[in-house]
This record gives C-alpha cells, sequence and structure tokens, in this order.
C-alpha cells in the first residue's frame, strides 16, 4: 500500500479541474447482458480515477489487495468475483495521464509535452503485450481517460474563458485520435468477444452556480463537457465498446454530481489551489455502478438473514446479519411488539457480510424483521420475514 503524492498541490488543482469541462454527457447507453463470464484477468488502463486516488493523504490500492481499497476499479474487480473467484486484476493505470502518454509514456523519445514530475512509461503497449501473452484470457477490459488532455488550458479558464472556449477544438482533435489508436490497438490484440468498456467523464462542479465559481466557467465547461464525451461515445461505437455513461450518474444524485465528489469541502475553504474534484466513497460507488450496467456482467444479488438470540429480553440488544453482494447497502425493515415500524440503514463489507445491532423495545411480544440490499448496479432484493420474541 501506498500514499500517492500529486505532482504539486497547483498542479492536481490544474490536472482536476480538467474534469470540470468532462460532464454533460450524451444520452445514456444501457449495458445489454453479457452472456459470457469474466475471463481469467481484468486489465484496467486510466488515470488517477483507474488508480484510485481520493482525498489527499489518503492510500492508495491500485492492486485492490488491501481493504478497504478506494477507485471504481476495485469495486468492480471485486463485484467480477463473485462470477469469477479466480479473476486476476492487471491495473495499468497512471494518476494524472493524459492520451498522449498512456500511448506514449513520458520522457526521452516520447511526443508528449506536458512538463511532468518525473518519466511515465507508455502503459497500452504494456497492455497490448499483456493481451497477446494471455490470448483469450483478458476480458473484460476498461479504459477512463481524458481529463488531462484539458490540462494546458485550464489555468487561464477562469480569467479567460473566451479564449479557452477557443482552443477546445485542437484539444478534441487531438484526444479523438489518441482515443482512435488506443481503441484500435485494443481490440485488433483483444480480439471481437472481449468486453471493452470505455467510461465518459462527471462533472464535478454539477450543482454549484456562478458564484462561487468564476463567471464563464460553467459555460466553458458544458462545452468541453460535450465535446469530450461525443467523442468517448462515438470511438465506443466504432470498436464495438460498451458506453459507460457515468456522468448521468453523477448527474442524477440528488444536490447534483458535486455532492459525490470533495468539491463542496474544498471550495469552501477559499482556497482554490486546494479544490479536490475527486470522488468521495459514495462517488466511487456510483462510478462503479454506471461500468457495472454497462459492461453487461451483472450478478443476480441474493441476500440471507439471522437473528440471534432469537429470543431476547426488553431493552436489551439483538443482531441482524447475513450475507449479500459486496458494497450493498443494506436496508432493515423491523416491526418490534409495539407495532410500529422502524427502518435502519447498514454498509456492507468488502466480503458481502454485513450486521446490525439493534435494541429490543420495552414491549414484550413478537417481531417481526425483514433486510434488503440494493447492489452497486441497483439491484434489489429482499429476504423472508424472520420473527423474533421480546420478553
Amino acid at each position: 500500500m501506498q500514499v500517492l503524492t500529486p505532482r504539486g498541490t497547483s498542479a492536481l488543482f490544474a490536472g482536476l479541474l480538467a474534469f470540470v469541462g468532462l460532464s454533460i454527457a450524451p444520452r445514456p447507453v444501457s449495458g445489454a447482458h453479457n452472456s459470457a463470464a469474466p475471463g481469467k484477468y481484468y486489465l484496467a488502463l486510466g488515470d488517477s480515477l483507474a488508480y484510485g486516488v481520493t482525498a489527499e493523504g489518503v492510500p492508495v490500492d491500485p492492486t485492490c489487495t488491501t481493504q478497504p481499497s478506494y477507485g471504481y476499479v476495485c469495486l468492480f474487480f471485486r463485484y467480477l468475483k463473485q462470477q469469477q473467484p479466480a479473476l486476476s486484476l492487471v491495473n495499468l493505470s497512471h494518476p494524472l495521464e493524459d492520451s498522449c502518454e498512456v500511448l506514449n509514456g513520458y520522457g526521452p523519445g516520447s511526443p508528449c509535452t506536458r512538463p511532468l514530475d518525473a518519466p511515465i512509461a507508455a502503459p497500452l503497449p504494456e497492455a497490448v503485450a499483456f493481451i497477446h501473452a494471455h490470448q483469450g484470457e483478458v476480458n473484460p477490459i476498461t479504459v477512463n481517460i481524458g481529463g488531462d488532455d484539458l490540462l494546458p488550458l485550464l489555468p487561464n479558464a477562469a480569467v479567460d474563458p473566451l479564449g479557452t472556449a477557443a482552443k477546445l477544438p485542437k484539444v478534441f482533435s487531438s484526444f479523438g485520435k489518441n482515443l482512435d489508436s488506443l481503441l484500435a490497438q485494443l481490440r485488433a490484440a483483444a480480439g471481437p468477444s472481449t468486453s471493452i468498456i470505455v467510461i465518459n467523464q462527471y462533472n464535478p462542479l454539477g450543482g454549484i452556480s456562478s458564484p462561487p465559481l468564476p463567471s464563464g466557467l460553467p459555460q466553458v465547461a458544458t462545452s468541453a463537457i460535450a465535446g469530450m464525451n461525443n467523442i468517448v461515445k462515438s470511438e465506443a461505437a466504432k470498436y464495438s465498446a460498451a458506453y459507460a455513461d457515468v456522468a448521468s450518474a453523477f448527474d442524477a444524485w440528488p444536490g447534483g454530481a458535486s455532492v459525490l465528489t470533495f468539491v463542496p469541502p474544498t471550495l469552501a475553504s477559499g482556497d482554490p489551489t486546494k479544490l479536490n474534484i475527486l470522488p468521495t466513497a459514495d462517488g466511487y460507488r456510483v462510478y462503479a455502478g454506471a461500468v457495472i450496467k454497462a459492461s453487461g456482467f451483472m450478478v443476480n444479488p441474493s441476500i440471507s438473514l439471522k437473528i440471534s438470540p432469537k429470543t431476547v429480553r426488553t431493552g436489551k440488544k439483538f443482531h441482524i446479519s447475513g450475507k449479500t453482494s459486496a458494497y450493498a447497502t443494506v436496508t432493515l425493515k423491523l416491526t418490534p411488539p409495539s407495532g410500529k415500524l422502524r427502518s435502519l440503514a447498514g454498509a456492507v463489507a468488502d466480503d458481502g457480510t454485513y450486521a446490525l445491532r439493534v435494541s429490543a423495545q420495552k414491549r414484550s411480544g413478537t417481531g417481526h424483521a425483514r433486510v434488503c440490499a440494493m447492489d452497486l448496479a441497483n439491484q434489489r432484493v429482499c429476504s423472508g420475514t424472520m420473527t423474533y420474541h421480546v420478553r
């Protein structure tokens, strides 16, 4: 496990703001059911989101070997393991990587010219080599890239929105060519039956107006969002890849997409250099849910329920526990002897287990418990009703 140190706070701010232009999404494309099971390896290519970066100073684990591990890749990986327990993860993502660097890396001999702190090896050639070395065993492949392609424009976006907007066509042209090359090479190496999922960009400022945002910034963001996500959608269709509409999932969240990011608390600090638009834990759950739906690798959810002890004294504690899909949310519907319905929410651990501690009320008699779960793909399942006794 390691702690990610970004390339300077101001660079992080600029890099993160790149995503400001990445949200107003094209019309959602629903993922069809994928009849094939995951292969032996799940291969991920992407930037900070695939790497699992969240709040500053929080350890990251791109290999998903520790718990909890942040990032949609870890959530998707553990969801897939419900279908394919022997699945292994190959995560070739790199924080703050743009579309040029994923193709060519950064350093001597690379055509990529962004000033970075250290050389970066090109992930795509490594990915293609891995696919060739494990023919028929890599499935699925996820790709999220594009936010940092806007990085050179953003330092001046707030002070010169019109000038920034005028530079967008050149950025889109370069990004489109790079994404096309990336998907062409992946599809040629993986073959037609491998599931490739290409992910669009969410709007971390969704739901926030101007002010407090600088005047003109939301409009520039809208143009950048539409252009970037239209390219992603078009290229995904060209190479028969699934299109994961994370943007719409974030936009549909109560209060707007920004609620699923660290933007509100960091914006309130008054220091724009500390703005963090990366997802919160809830944000990564929503992100992973959109990827799952697009992938078609849906797991039929199930849930078990256990009450211990089944007979409890008035005012004492008893336990409701069981197992369901990893990272689901559970809601307990409890009808005590008084007959007044109680509703309690709980979280599910990485292994799918949940446990709720409940206090028996002071009226004796028979109570009833039922628990429902909502998995990452928003599929709902409920247990049968069980009884318990209060004496």
